[in-house]
């Protein structure tokens, strides 16, 4: 398995589900894409020539997404699945799952971020095996997407690449406790 990350995010399997289209997976994965780069360049820090209008129309944006995000989820769905700890590559995607989460083809609904409100979905194939942590009750479920369009495969890869960076950084600045 290549670069992964491990996240805390609503995720759920639906089997049967309708056939997710590429045009769709590529817009959320390009939208989230968007989002993140946005709140990871600069925001407006002190020295960094960002003018307070600017920091406003930002703060301001980024409550308006928040808020109809929020609206959307409630009309739409009623409900976003439980969040499960996940771990992401672009050859599978890992989580436990307490209640029943059948074997065979399917669609994986993962939401990728808070701040938008439509999940990646991809088609492909669940098994199940016996959970190996120690305490942890439930089975852990393995997806593995079907073949993907080479855009939705570049675009998941950089996502993922994304994110495992991040990890690392995060894991390399946390000091060692002696």
């Amino acid at each position: 398995m290549g670069p992964s990350y491990t996240t805390h995010r609503p995720v759920r399997f639906v089997p049967d589900g309708a056939e997710p289209t590429s045009a769709d997976a590529l817009r959320v994965l390009t939208a989230v894409a968007a989002l993140e780069h946005s709140d990871t360049s600069g925001r407006g820090e002190a020295g960094d020539g960002t003018s307070p209008e600017l920091q406003e129309i930002r703060a301001r944006l980024d409550l308006l997404v928040a808020l109809v995000t929020q609206l959307h989820l409630r009309d739409a769905t009623g409900l976003l699945p439980d969040r499960a700890e996940i771990t992401i590559s672009a050859e599978q995607i890992e989580w436990v799952c307490k209640d029943t989460t059948p074997n065979g083809a399917g669609v994986l609904e993962l939401y990728l971020s808070d701040a938008y409100p439509e999940p990646l979905r991809l088609a492909g194939e669940v098994s199940l095996q016996q959970s190996a942590a120690d305490g942890e009750e439930g089975m852990k479920v393995v997806f593995r997407p079907q073949p993907l369009d080479d855009d939705v495969d570049d675009a998941l890869r950089r996502h993922v690449f994304r994110h495992h960076r991040r990890e690392i950084a995060r894991k390399q600045a946390t000091p060692v406790a002696r």
